[in-house]
């Protein structure tokens, strides 16, 4: 198999020469380039077509989030995970409505940061739990706030209701509750009793019925629909 490709963007030289160490240390990853800023990271996404790039947030020129942004637009095939030491509701918020594959904090062990660029390779994501967790209370929190407001804004369009033989299933809501909580698949698979193969196709059944690319995309559509208790 090929090597799982990562292009590093973060203006420290410091710390792109660690993330490197660690990631080559894997015989399935590979580095293929870095970069200082955020239009040197987009430019040579274009160029070398990383699998997964590792993206700080304030970086010089253009920040980590607008760099997402264009990253996605310009090779949507390139997951990219955010790892920052921030862990701020609007800057989460803002990452994963850009497209993210996950957000990691630089605090994270390093298994943490090699296990993310191998679920972003396979087209899932890591979210920490304590990031899911923030998603809920952000949630949670526009939910009262809307309910007190005065003067709303105009609602956005609601969600079409999907087909009943859309709709997820007794088990997949188990599967999406647990994922809400920040669940991996094994930890998915030992709390519901079934193999590591049964979750990852109840995952992607849930990602097509949701119409959504990513796990942490999926919570976002989920707590907005109501899927999720």
């Amino acid at each position: 198999m090929e090597p799982t490709t990562v292009l590093l963007v973060d203006d420290h030289a410091m710390l792109r020469d660690g993330l490197r160490n660690i990631l080559e240390l894997e015989p399935d990853i590979r580095v293929v380039g870095e970069a200082e800023d955020g239009e040197t990271g987009v430019a040579k996404v274009v160029a070398l077509q990383p699998r997964v790039v590792l993206m700080d947030i304030h970086l010089p020129g253009i920040d980590g989030i607008e760099a997402t942004r264009r990253v996605r637009l310009a090779n949507p095939y390139t997951a990219v995970i955010i790892l920052t030491m921030h862990d701020t509701d609007d800057m989460l918020f803002s990452a994963i409505r850009e497209g993210a594959a996950g957000y990691i904090l630089k605090s994270a062990p390093s298994a943490e940061v090699v296990r993310a660029v191998r679920a972003a390779a396979r087209g899932d994501s890591l979210l920490d739990p304590a990031m899911a967790r923030k998603l809920m209370a952000g949630f949670a929190t526009l939910s009262r706030v809307r309910a007190i407001e005065p003067t709303p804004a105009p609602p956005a369009p609601p969600l079409p209701a999907p087909p009943d033989e859309d709709s997820l299933t007794p088990r997949e809501q188990e599967v999406m509750d647990l994922l809400i909580q920040g669940a991996s698949n094994r930890e998915i698979a030992d709390r519901l009793f079934l193999s590591d193969k049964t979750v990852k196709q109840h995952m992607r059944k849930i990602l097509r019925k949701l119409g959504v690319r990513s796990r942490s995309q999926a919570i976002i559509h989920a707590v907005r629909a109501g899927l999720v208790k």
